[in-house]
């Protein structure tokens, strides 16, 4: 499984759109550590941004603008073919500077190497050309933190803006800190987690101008598991994409379950939480329905 198959929740252009949702800038927050993202809320450049669960928190460059969830952040400018992916991951240096030096995909782009890693202290950067949704040029950036996560910033963007997307990719990198996970309250009693998941389907919907996203998980009471991801972009079509296989419960604590899913050709882990009965995966909201299995 790639380390990056994470991102892939992120919509290339379509979420950089910008044109709709709500400008919300906000004072620092969480001693200063910055602001909690959320979903549909539009930030400006100077915020400060907090991704609670990696303890990654960096500053939104001057000029540009962003949106995201508490796990992942997406910065741009209106009306101009480029972005930067922020997240943080759980991760080895070792097994992250192992995937940068080879090919990389990031749901429709591919990222080919260009050059060699360069390493140093605690920062990893490798360029790449880029094809499929995003024709141009890329760089990933990775901050190696003390606390077994990474800070992780993609840039991609068309040749012409390249340069210009390269320089935020890299002042978000300076920008960033890196200390313990925020552990935020959530309920002390204990999930039956086997229970809560069984024979049933959890659904995550989103729609917007020119695009529409499904995604649904069924965890059946056998064990047995199916995902399906479909995307509609008016400008570029549909893509389904869809797995069957196996699940099972890795670690479960209070409101928090970990999941591994065994699909034909791959495997992934999800976490799962639930908040005053509401159920979050990767930080979004999810809905669950009997699946009838």
């Amino acid at each position: 499984m790639s380390l990056f198959r994470s991102l892939y929740k992120i919509q290339f252009f379509i979420r950089l759109a910008f044109l709709v949702g709500c400008s919300n800038p906000t004072l620092d927050a969480n001693d200063g550590r910055g602001v909690i993202p959320e979903t549909g809320t539009l930030y400006e450049s100077g915020e400060r941004i907090l991704l609670p669960d990696g303890g990654l928190s960096f500053t939104i460059p001057d000029g540009y603008l962003g949106e995201g969830d508490r796990n992942a952040f997406v910065i741009g400018k209106k009306n101009v073919d480029g972005l930067v992916i922020v997240r943080a991951l759980e991760a080895e240096r070792s097994a992250v500077e192992a995937e940068m030096k080879g090919q990389v995909q990031i749901e429709d782009v591919l990222l080919t190497p260009k050059g060699s890693l360069h390493q140093s202290d605690d920062v990893s950067t490798m360029e790449y050309g880029t094809s499929g949704k995003v024709s141009g040029l890329g760089i990933i950036k990775v901050v190696h933190g003390s606390h077994g996560f990474t800070g992780l910033a993609v840039g991609l963007a068309t040749q012409a803006n390249y340069a210009d997307f390269k320089s935020a990719t890299e002042q978000v990198v300076d920008s960033m800190t890196l200390e313990a996970p925020i552990e935020e309250n959530s309920s002390s009693s204990t999930v039956d987690w086997k229970t809560e998941l069984s024979g049933y389907s959890f659904v995550y919907y989103e729609s917007g101008d020119g695009y529409t996203i499904e995604m649904r998980y069924r965890f059946c009471s056998d064990s047995t598991a199916y995902y399906k991801d479909y995307e509609l972009y008016t400008d570029f079509g549909g893509d389904l994409d869809e797995f069957h296989g196996n699940w099972e419960i890795l670690n479960a604590s209070g409101n928090r379950v970990d999941l591994r899913m065994t699909w034909q050709t791959d495997n992934w882990d999800e976490q799962i939480e639930l908040v005053d009965g509401k159920f979050f995966i990767d930080g979004s909201k999810w809905f669950r329905e009997p699946a009838g299995c």
